[in-house]
């Protein structure tokens, strides 16, 4: 029975080892979107700064042609507001990481956990199985060690049977040899 018990916790333990184990997986697969939209957002804004310094360039270049300098003027605020977004969707990303980075590191010391609990759980199901094997085996024995002792038994009880026959014929012998003696002696008295 206590085995049984042991094994259905370890059964337990097993499958809140492979629970734990997907839900890491799924975090590894965030962590892994997470990282590419960074790497995506890194790369807008960079080409988002390249596009602002040619802006200042023609700036520079159309300086004195109003009608243009307004327009690039509108561009280059519309550049500025699309790189502060994006700035911020950059602060967004790296905070959701280290976040995610957190969770994954206690959802390791969880499955550390589970395992050791696993690990433990194994070593006493294989010191029971011992036990098992030991009493076994000790059973085993004594079946051996009481047909032996049963074997002994009834050849002391033959021998006894035997000695008993023995002495009941003795004591026929005795009781015969006894009654001859008697007639023996009341004969020879009425002789006398």
């Amino acid at each position: 029975r206590r085995l049984i018990q042991q094994l259905q916790d370890y059964d337990t333990l097993n499958e809140g080892f492979m629970s734990e184990r997907d839900a890491k997986e799924t975090m590894v697969r965030q962590m892994k979107t997470l990282f590419d939209e960074k790497q995506a957002v890194k790369s807008q804004l960079t080409t988002k700064e390249k596009q602002l310094e040619k802006v200042k360039r023609e700036m520079d270049e159309l300086f004195g042609k109003n009608k243009q300098m307004d327009s690039l003027s509108q561009e280059l605020m519309t550049l500025k507001v699309e790189k502060t977004e994006l700035e911020a969707k950059k602060e967004e990303l790296f905070e959701a990481i280290e976040h995610k980075e957190i969770q994954e590191k206690a959802l390791q010391e969880s499955v550390d956990h589970l395992r050791e609990s696993l690990k433990t759980k194994q070593q006493e199901i294989e010191a029971l199985n011992s036990d098992m094997s030991n009493l076994k085996e000790s059973l085993h024995n004594m079946k051996i060690e009481n047909s032996k002792l049963k074997s002994a038994q009834e050849l002391q009880q033959t021998k006894m049977l035997n000695l008993e026959m023995k002495n009941s014929e003795q004591g026929k012998k005795i009781h015969q040899l006894e009654a001859t003696l008697s007639k023996t002696e009341i004969s020879h008295l009425e002789d006398n």
